[in-house]
């Protein structure tokens, strides 16, 4: 992540709106880009559903699964990510790069289990939908965080 902010502080320091506008546009994409490819994978995914004319509340149920899981991975993933974050810079500044994956593979496993646990609670209290479509979910939810809820932005030395 540290040399995607050099690149950008390139075109900052262009100092002309044009420089000031790729800047903001690149780090919108950085940031933003996963969640949105998601949220257009989603609505092709009604689009194609909806032309082959699959039952519209299963399309409506699906979608809004989806749209729930990634809303709370999101959210979930988001309580750690900064902390987190400014923990592997400051390792990474001190020279201590051993201490990253260890703490990483811990990160991991809280939020997992929290995650699973969340996921299973609202399983077992709020949905009465069969026990195939309810775990089905709930593996998502868990898939879906791992997937896009990085804590860590993907650094480049682990």
């Amino acid at each position: 992540m540290a040399g995607i902010g050099f690149e950008l502080r390139k075109y900052l320091d262009d100092d002309s709106f044009t420089g000031t506008l790729k800047a903001y546009g690149f780090a919108g994409l950085i940031s933003a880009g996963p969640w949105v490819l998601s949220i257009l994978g989603v609505m092709l995914i009604g689009i194609v559903a909806i032309s082959q004319k699959v039952g519209g509340q299963q399309v409506e149920q699906f979608t809004t699964s989806v749209t729930w899981i990634m809303g709370t991975s999101l959210i979930l993933s988001g309580v750690l990510q900064l902390v987190f974050t400014r923990f592997i810079a400051d390792r990474l500044f001190e020279g201590k790069d051993h201490l990253i994956n260890p703490n990483l593979f811990g990160a991991l496993l809280l939020t997992t289990v929290v995650s699973g646990g969340l996921a299973l609670a609202a399983m077992a209290t709020l949905f009465e939908e069969s026990l195939a479509n309810e775990l089905l979910c709930s593996f998502c939810h868990l898939i879906e965080y791992l997937d896009s809820g990085d804590l860590c932005g993907r650094p480049e030395k682990i």
